[in-house]
């Protein structure tokens, strides 16, 4: 947000050089640069979809739309070769967690992991896990009824990996190097949890 504006900037590490990405009247939000910085990902506020900005070149490209029952696309997270990102499908009263490859054509039709059509689960902040031995998989915080829970995907059945816990977890972050997860956890500002 810069000029009373809800738009995407870049700008240097010290605040200079701004370039200013897009131009409407909609919301743009979460942003993740890709593994190698060359592109950028955004939930488009005008296409409802996910955008790509590669700055090297200035170009924007619509990597997914929405179609029913998706009305959104949001939480892009990379994959570490940068090829693939994954996704938070959102629907009229449930969402979904998903992954698109970004080497085109475009828009391209994401693949979903999840189906909570039926059970009318709230999905967010999608990501692919940055742990070694279970690159591929990926994670997401869903709403039980009750609390956020944090899920896991490895291409068999999504694990809940804090099962039994009572409280909400939110924000989840894979750092690199470890097999812990990094989340903020309602009752105090962040916990480490052995997850993997």
């Amino acid at each position: 947000t810069h000029e009373g504006s809800s738009e995407v900037y870049t700008c240097l590490l010290y605040g200079t050089g701004y370039e200013r990405v897009t131009s409407n009247n909609a919301v743009e939000s979460d942003l993740a640069w890709a593994p190698t910085l060359a592109s950028l990902a955004f939930a488009d506020g005008v296409t409802l979809g996910i955008t790509m900005y590669e700055p090297g070149t200035a170009t924007l490209t619509d990597v997914t739309h929405p179609t029913a029952p998706y009305t959104r696309h949001r939480h892009p997270s990379w994959d570490r070769t940068g090829q693939s990102i994954a996704l938070t499908g959102v629907a009229g009263g449930y969402d979904d967690a998903g992954t698109v490859v970004v080497l085109g054509p475009f828009p391209a039709a994401p693949t979903w992991i999840t189906d909570n059509s039926a059970a009318g689960a709230r999905v967010r902040h999608t990501r692919f896990i940055q742990v070694a031995g279970h690159y591929g998989d990926v994670s997401w915080e869903q709403f039980d009824g009750t609390c956020w829970h944090l899920y896991r995907y490895d291409g068999g059945a999504p694990v809940d990996l804090t099962a039994g816990q009572a409280f909400s977890f939110d924000n989840h972050r894979w750092p690199l190097g470890t097999q812990q997860v990094l989340m903020e956890k309602y009752t105090v500002d962040s916990e480490r949890w052995l997850a993997l």
